[in-house]
């Protein structure tokens, strides 16, 4: 079998394989973060398939599915991530399934979410990693903080170029932060990811709707 390297269809999967470092810093820490945290859920999640008393109820056996499920999109969210089992696929998809894993993770199980995406023009390769890592805690944070305990609710992820820069929008029809609330580990995470590429994140409230900005200058900020 031959790769026709002249294809134009390939160019922007070459171009990603490419530029991709053959052994990131930190890498093989995360891998092995990863490898830990998969084996020590699977294990848990054996020994609640073998509990009888979770086994005799449909209640208990849909608890363990539940649990099965949210372990799965867990491992799923890692891959989208960092792309630790394949190689990355392009922004769109990789931000798309990310989402809709984080909610399907985090949500409860009766909640109704509905998620929304809209991406416009392709993202500078340097920027692709910390655009998914701030949306992950962006989405993460709207669906525990804002859509807590709320039967239902709208999420809406944004990205795309506007004006100077670069930009990712998450809002949410939810509670809202508190009055006078400080910044939570997933806000000082946020703000810790975009520092280097001269990124700045923006908390609004506008009526019913909660918005997190991430902009992103187009000057390169160098190679990360």
């Amino acid at each position: 079998m031959s790769l026709d390297v002249s294809d134009p269809s390939l160019i922007p999967s070459l171009t990603r394989m490419m530029h991709r470092p053959r052994h990131a810093a930190g890498d093989d820490a995360l891998r092995q973060l990863r490898h830990h945290s998969k084996n020590a859920l699977q294990r848990i999640l054996a020994q609640l398939w073998h509990s009888e008393d979770l086994q005799a109820t449909p209640e208990g056996r849909r608890l363990v599915r539940d649990l099965e499920n949210r372990i799965s999109l867990s491992a799923g969210i890692s891959d989208d991530l960092f792309g630790f089992t394949r190689e990355p696929r392009p922004l769109d998809e990789r931000l798309r399934s990310l989402c809709e894993k984080v909610v399907g993770l985090m949500a409860d199980p009766d909640q109704r979410i509905a998620l929304t995406l809209q991406i416009d023009g392709a993202c500078p390769d340097h920027l692709e990693n910390v655009v998914l890592r701030i949306a992950h805690e962006m989405v993460g944070n709207a669906v525990k903080h804002g859509l807590h305990v709320r039967l239902s609710g709208r999420i809406t992820v944004e990205f795309g170029w506007r004006g100077q820069g670069w930009q990712l929008r998450v809002t949410d029809d939810g509670w809202g932060p508190s009055p006078g609330a400080v910044d939570g580990d997933g806000m000082q995470l946020m703000r810790s990811l975009s520092e280097p590429y001269g990124g700045r994140i923006v908390m609004s409230r506008q009526d019913s709707t909660t918005g997190v900005t991430l902009d992103l200058p187009a000057a390169d900020f160098g190679s990360h």
